[in-house]
């Protein structure tokens, strides 16, 4: 039998479980967080997972990194078999854990090349790894009116080399393109694809499976892939499926080719389905998978080298996608949190840089700095003064520690209070005033996760490096230093609005465009003639190379003098604009909009403001103790629902008054929401009930009340003022999600299931559902106390600009 840790969700092309659990010759047990399955936890025991008497004969695992192994899974008596694709996704917590495995299985050549420098173990391909989802709808005939489709990570900052593939097709004028930045679900995503002729793949290593491409030819839509792709052994043009090289850049003339053959490239496409569906179903693909395993576990070894247990922890790869459970706030995540938070506490008293960083991390992952800053209750806000001091004493015991520094200051300047972001500033033009050479910087120096601040840090080329210095043992320390440093600069740029930090950024990493972006507005803004030409340079290379071409086009156009476009090229660029507003779909944000706090501001300079020992650093264990206290108070919030309003950066930043120059009813909002956020609830109220009183009906000040009200257990207070807001607006899902929380806690079984029925009709994948779904389910034996149904909505201020 076989002990396997694979997705915990039945659906997609990971989905082999299934198909594995339909052979007959084997009996397989999985390890996951589905009901049905063995129950993994954080920080599990593998041996608590089958019988001494009865071992599994094996132990298989797919995509290790996205799973939170056994801490102790070498004490298996049985060969230990990985499966791996996003090995580098977080070099940085994965190698560790790679080190554990007796045989590792990739896709192609290219992975091999890769993890065979990264472990000791025997590595081998096997391209079937994946398979097409099951549920996948079957193929019927139909027209199909799409040319051109891609979905995904289409302008992310993690991959802004798709910017080199797709730019170029986005210009072809004649056809019918759609791009959807994000994911789709799925019944929109097989409707597009049902009516796509052409798709293409770019995988950052070109031979290796492409899952998107799976889907596409097996709902009959023409597929371009990379040269010498692994799909090529299954299908080729024959079978729909073309090859383009991005060096080449011939991409679009394979696409031009089949949409000018339609006729002939559809039967060849319904070929290609009909192969990949039979090919990778998940009976055969899952069946297949099983006997390679076996085949890898039968083989000869010699003793298995214990990894330690003390270089293992579990702390998340990704802020919150991946595969785990994480879409509810008794999420797996929280778990993960508390388990880990007690585990390093005792590591992280001793203030070692290693251990507090990971400490830090851990709590302000959990948070959604998009969404945090209006929503963060009371307990969440001291949650992150008191991490954000333990950072500090940290950087004062080891001041040349450069991540440890960096981290402590990115956190500070997206969730810190005014005091704390002016210290961060301090230190960050301290850091960037020394020589380079003077800083400490250990590649496994953790820098958080790719979708961390993703606009703020050139994350993908840094661990890019790391992994190239594991797998080479290359020197990379210097080029490591000047990202962080260039991210510094950046930070520095936007507080400061000094030239010489956005110059600085962009000559540290000039490939990271969202540097380059900035200094070519700061030299617009300069209003310097000799400046332009530069800033006409960056925005060229920007516009026609880049995940930014939209925001460089847009200030192209507002160019002064000789270098603003001509009327022709004005018309050009503008309607290439218009058609990628009608060709782009943003399912998700194309960078994760962390907005930046305001400093305490003194003077002109930040140096002036606030000295290092303003702030007063209370002792290490005593301050740990209060952290673990007030996380346990504090769900995630990136389940807290809610529309969340731009925490302002301030007019002390811009050298004006607060707020100057807004209507009374602005001013009241305004004040009302920075009282909020400092935790003064019920003054917050005072003012909201004066806005209220200028216009009774204003829906964000309605929704506001009702969330501080239900904050300070008014709960009959709380839903009045909601269902106040929607007798006028009861499309209001906000509100109704109000309710339904205020229902629970006051035990309203019928107000509850009508508001929780309403919210599911105005908004079916709102976060708060899947904690609400729970909810009545086990409300025959009683609702669920506060600490299970979630948070009201935020208080909501409308759009104001600083």
């Amino acid at each position: 039998w076989v002990l396997a840790q694979h997705p915990w969700r039945r659906t997609g092309t990971q989905d082999l479980l299934t198909g594995m659990e339909q052979d007959p010759k084997f009996e397989v047990h999985n390890l996951s967080f589905h009901p049905h399955d063995l129950t993994n936890q954080p920080h599990a025991d593998v041996n608590k997972f089958y019988s001494r008497q009865h071992p599994p004969d094996f132990y298989l695992c797919q995509m290790v990194e996205w799973h939170l192994l056994p801490p102790n899974l070498v004490e298996l008596p049985c060969p230990i078999i990985g499966q791996t694709a996003d090995y580098d996704l977080h070099i940085q917590a994965l190698y560790p854990w790679l080190q554990l495995f007796d045989e590792m299985i990739v896709c192609d050549g290219d992975e091999w090349k890769d993890v065979c420098r990264l472990v000791s173990a025997p590595v081998s391909t096997f391209p079937k790894s994946f398979c097409v989802p099951r549920k996948m709808p079957s193929l019927v005939p139909g027209r199909r009116d799409i040319d051109f489709f891609i979905s995904g990570t289409v302008k992310s900052p993690y991959n802004p080399d798709k910017a080199l593939l797709l730019n170029p097709v986005m210009r072809m004028a004649d056809l019918k393109i759609l791009m959807v930045q994000g994911y789709a679900n799925n019944e929109a995503y097989w409707s597009c694809l049902a009516r796509a002729k052409v798709s293409c793949t770019y995988t950052r290593r070109p031979k290796n499976t492409p899952t998107r491409g799976l889907e596409a030819l097996a709902m009959g839509c023409a597929l371009v892939v990379q040269q010498n792709n692994v799909l090529t052994l299954f299908a080729g043009e024959k079978e729909g499926v073309l090859t383009y090289s991005l060096e080449a850049g011939d991409l679009g003339q394979s696409i031009r080719k089949i949409v000018g053959n339609w006729q002939e490239f559809e039967k060849r496409a319904q070929m290609g389905a009909a192969t990949i569906r039979r090919e990778f179903s998940a009976r055969l693909a899952g069946s297949q998978y099983l006997r390679f395993a076996t085949f890898l576990a039968a083989r000869p070894r010699g003793p298995r080298c214990k990894a330690g247990k003390q270089d293992l922890d579990q702390r998340r790869m990704v802020k919150w996608k991946g595969w785990l459970p994480s879409d509810e706030a008794v999420s797996v995540f929280v778990r993960l949190r508390k388990a880990n938070l007690t585990s390093w506490k005792n590591r992280a008293a001793e203030l070692h840089p290693h251990w507090v960083n990971l400490f830090c991390r851990e709590i302000f992952l959990s948070m959604e700095a998009d969404k945090v800053h209006g929503q963060m209750s009371l307990s969440q806000r001291k949650l992150v003064e008191k991490t954000l001091q333990l950072y500090r004493i940290c950087c004062a015991r080891f001041p040349k520690s450069l991540i440890l520094n960096f981290n402590w200051i990115r956190n500070a300047l997206h969730f810190g209070m005014p005091e704390e972001v002016s210290l961060a500033l301090l230190a960050a033009e301290r850091i960037c005033g020394e020589p380079p050479g003077e800083w400490e910087l250990d590649v496994f120096d953790d820098v958080y996760t790719w979708d961390f601040c993703n606009s703020f840090f050139n994350f993908r080329r840094y661990t890019d490096l790391v992994t190239e210095h594991l797998m080479t043992g290359k020197e990379v320390k210097s080029d490591l230093i000047d990202l962080v440093l260039a991210s510094l600069h950046y930070y520095l740029a936007h507080y400061t609005n000094r030239r010489e930090h956005f110059q600085r950024a962009a000559s540290l990493d000039p490939d990271f465009p969202y540097y380059r972006l900035l200094y070519a507005q700061a030299l617009l803004a300069r209003e310097d003639e000799n400046e332009w030409p530069r800033a006409h340079e960056l925005l060229v290379d920007l516009a026609e190379n880049s995940i930014l071409d939209t925001e460089a086009y847009n200030l192209l156009l507002e160019m002064p003098g000789i270098f603003r476009p001509g009327k022709k090229d004005s018309l050009h660029i503008r309607t290439f604009l218009d058609s990628l507003r009608e060709r782009v779909i943003i399912a998700e944000p194309i960078a994760s909009t962390y907005s930046l706090q305001p400093a305490q501001l003194g003077g002109t300079s930040i140096s002036s403001s606030l000295s290092p020992g303003d702030l007063p650093l209370p002792d290490p264990q005593n301050l740990i103790q209060e952290i673990l206290q007030l996380s346990c108070l504090s769900p995630e919030s990136r389940f807290f629902v809610g529309i969340p309003f731009a925490h302002l950066i301030g007019a002390s930043l811009l050298g004006g008054g607060g707020g100057a120059g807004l209507a009374p009813m602005q001013q009241l909002k305004q004040q009302a929401i920075d009282l909020y956020n400092q935790g003064a609830l019920r003054r917050a109220e005072e003012l909201f009930r004066q806005a209220l009183a200028l216009d009774p009906n204003d829906p964000d000040v309605l929704l506001s009340l009702g969330k501080i009200c239900y904050d300070q257990g008014k709960d009959i207070e709380a839903l009045r003022l909601l269902k106040a807001l929607l007798a006028a607006r009861p499309e209001e899902a906000e509100a109704w999600a109000g309710v339904a929380l205020v229902a629970l806690r006051l035990k309203e079984h019928g107000a509850f299931a009508n508001a929780r029925k309403q919210l599911a009709t105005l908004n079916p994948r709102h976060p708060l559902l899947p904690t609400l779904e729970r909810a009545a389910l086990r409300s025959g034996g009683g609702f669920p106390g506060k600490s299970e149904t979630g948070s009201m909505p935020p208080p909501r201020s409308a759009p104001l600009r600083p």
